[in-house]
């Protein structure tokens, strides 16, 4: 299990500080009580994303054990394909 979470810090760290994440924070700072929204938001997100991490992590865990062996040849295809895919949507969307 830790070397699934291992694996999925580099996209956790990605998406927490993408920018949209940072443009709603600013949006929030510049409101009426903007301080303490944007303190509850970014409470929120980093929950949000430790949950998922979790859940992620529980459930490969779950699939790889169930699974076996023959799980890799598949895990590996689906990573990259969706690799190839955010690679493919940041050539083309700059």
């Amino acid at each position: 299990m830790w070397l699934t979470i291992g694996q999925k810090i580099p996209d956790v760290i990605g998406i927490a500080f993408s920018a949209l994440a940072i443009a709603g924070l600013l949006l929030m700072l510049t409101a009426q009580r903007g301080l303490s929204k944007a303190v509850a938001y970014t409470i929120g997100w980093m929950f949000t994303l430790a949950g998922v991490v979790t859940l992620t992590a529980i459930v490969g865990q779950a699939v790889l054990n169930r699974l076996g062996g023959a799980a890799l040849t598949w895990i590996a295809v689906v990573e990259i394909a969706f690799g190839a895919s955010q690679i493919y949507l940041g050539v083309f969307n700059f």
